[in-house]
This record gives C-alpha cells, sequence and structure tokens, in this order.
C-alpha cells in the first residue's frame, strides 16, 4: 500500500517550532510562549486557533520567532527586538549564497527555506551590546549591522568587521543544526510517495 505523505496531518506549527527550541536548547516553553504572544499581538505572527487548529507557520514566521527569541532579553521587548535586528544590512556578503538578500530577517528565511545551505551554516550570532548579527559558514562569516552603523565605520575610517564586538556584552547564538533542523521541516515534500517497507 503506498501512502502519501501528505496524508499524515503533519504541519509545521508554532507548538511544533517551540518543541524544536525547548529540546535543543534550554529555553523554557513559558518565555518562548510569551515572546511569541507579543509577536502576535504586534501583527509579526499570525493569530489563530489552538491545537489542531493553529495556524501554520511560514519560513518567514519561523525566522521572526528566531530574532523574537534572541534579540531582547525581555520577553514584552520581542517585538521591538523583530524590528530593529531585523532590518540590519549585510556588511560583507558579496559573492555569497546571502548576496541578494537586503536585511538579516531575508536572510534567516532565506535559510529556513533552503535545507542545503542551510546545512552549512555553523553558528548565528545575534550581540546585545549593539545591534548586530553574524552568520557564520565553514569558510565566512557574514555580519549583519545598522545602515547608520555602518556609515558611521567608514566616516571614521573603521572596519565594520570588528565593530561592536569589544567591551563586555551578551550574545545569544543558535548551533546551525537548528537552522538546518527547521530547513528541513520546512522543505518536505508533503506530497512525495512512500512507502512503509522501503
Amino acid at each position: 500500500m503506498m501512502i502519501k505523505a501528505k496524508d499524515i496531518e503533519r504541519k509545521l506549527t508554532e507548538k511544533t517550532f517551540d518543541q524544536l527550541m525547548t529540546i535543543s536548547k534550554f529555553v523554557k516553553l513559558t518565555d518562548l510562549e510569551d515572546r511569541n504572544s507579543h509577536l502576535r499581538k504586534s501583527g509579526l505572527l499570525p493569530k489563530g486557533g489552538r491545537g489542531i487548529y493553529a495556524p501554520s507557520i511560514s519560513c518567514r514566521d519561523a525566522a521572526v520567532m528566531l530574532l523574537g527569541l534572541s534579540a531582547t532579553r525581555i520577553a514584552r521587548d520581542a517585538a521591538k527586538g523583530v524590528k530593529e535586528y531585523g532590518d540590519l544590512v549585510p556588511v560583507n556578503a558579496k559573492n555569497t549564497s546571502l548576496e541578494e538578500f537586503n536585511t538579516l530577517l531575508d536572510a534567516l528565511e532565506f535559510l529556513i527555506a533552503n535545507p542545503e545551505t542551510a546545512s552549512n551554516v555553523v553558528q548565528i550570532r545575534i550581540f546585545h551590546n549593539a545591534p548586530i548579527a553574524e552568520i557564520e559558514f565553514e569558510k565566512i562569516v557574514i555580519k549583519f549591522m545598522s545602515p547608520g552603523d555602518i556609515r558611521g565605520c567608514q566616516s571614521k575610517r573603521l572596519n565594520p568587521m570588528d565593530y561592536g564586538r569589544q567591551g563586555p556584552g551578551t550574545m545569544y547564538f543558535f548551533g546551525g543544526g537548528i537552522i538546518h533542523q527547521l530547513a528541513l521541516d520546512f522543505g518536505m515534500d508533503y506530497n512525495a510517495d512512500w512507502s512503509p517497507t522501503g
């Protein structure tokens, strides 16, 4: 008997995302739910029912949730953090798979939507001492900063790649495995035929 994967009723929802994050990181489920609630109230996540009636999330929604978790220390500031960090622009993305993306949020969405590219991510770092983020691949680190900070570095003849890492500060990071797992979950072909016997 052939079974279609779409018949299995598996969809990526906010709850599925929360479960992945709590299993793979030391994150409390209540903190994630609180952050997502603030993101929904700000219109950054879809609203809907609960349980089987919960709306599916898109790759963009997953990227918003990642930033909502990592860009601020306080749950009630999640939407502010998504807006501030999501708009960061790449400093050194030329000749990379992220070259065509204008913002960090666009780049995260692209990675989550593309398992092959996501498998090359080593780590994503979000710095809290300045609005800066880095996506580390095996051979390159792509840095994201605000356009104002980039212009400030250029006017002072500073290398933007050295900016923001000095002094005490906190950093939130995701290992590449989390991004790759999200990409695999979103990339699953729900119309593929498969047989339980191989």
